[in-house]
């Protein structure tokens, strides 16, 4: 009975995360022409992948280059990216492909190091630890007759355990539920940019990170 039990609890939540993944990829539909691969700013690309396409946001009135410049500034990430709670540097090096940041995520604590880079456009950190996290972070300027009019941040994870189990049942709770946080994130993004009204972003760019 109890075998019953548990085999029809996993049956349920694997129903439920494959509906939301339908619902997730329907409120995707209209991505732009960009492709997924636009998005991984080098962050591997396997089978797994589609299922949780980019998050992402548009924010009218401010380029890819002063968002992005914005939100990696070490004064800003904890005060808007919400599956941290604490985001510091581990070394001495400035933003650069081999970097080194301390996160605290919950209460586990992660490495994450600079993997691929490109300036003011996009950033992808991985970790070794445990699941293996990679998180993309990719700003797009948005234009209507060559003139820029806002721009759009896109955030991806996945994880690098790629056994069926793992990405099927375990991998697709931490998913869902990091996408969760991570729509927040940009919800809460796109407030503090309203809040601040003239996005003086340029207050942030002389600066140097970390």
């Amino acid at each position: 009975m109890d075998v019953k039990i548990v085999f029809v609890t996993v049956a349920a939540v694997v129903f439920l995360l494959r509906h939301a993944d339908i619902r997730n990829n329907a409120q995707n539909a209209s991505f732009p022409s960009y492709s997924l691969e636009n998005f991984l700013c080098g962050a591997p690309l396997n089978k797994f992948d589609d299922s949780f396409p980019p998050t992402w946001r548009n924010f009218p009135g401010v380029s890819a280059a002063e968002l992005f410049n914005f939100i990696t500034h070490p004064n800003v990430v904890e005060k808007w990216f919400s599956l941290v709670s604490l985001f510091t540097s581990a070394d001495h090096k400035p933003l650069v492909v081999g970097k080194v940041f301390r996160a605290v995520v919950g209460t586990v604590v992660f490495h994450f190091h600079v993997e691929h880079l490109q300036e003011s456009r996009c950033l992808t950190l991985t970790s070794d630890f445990l699941l293996k996290p990679t998180l993309s972070v990719v700003a797009i300027d948005l234009k209507n007759n060559s003139q820029v009019w806002g721009s759009r941040l896109a955030i991806r994870l996945h994880f690098g355990r790629t056994s069926w189990i793992f990405q099927n049942l375990i991998g697709k709770a931490f998913l869902w539920v990091s996408r969760r946080k991570i729509e927040a994130s940009l919800w809460k993004l796109q407030w503090i940019l309203e809040e601040m009204q003239t996005y003086p972003l340029f207050l942030y760019q002389d600066v140097p990170p970390w």
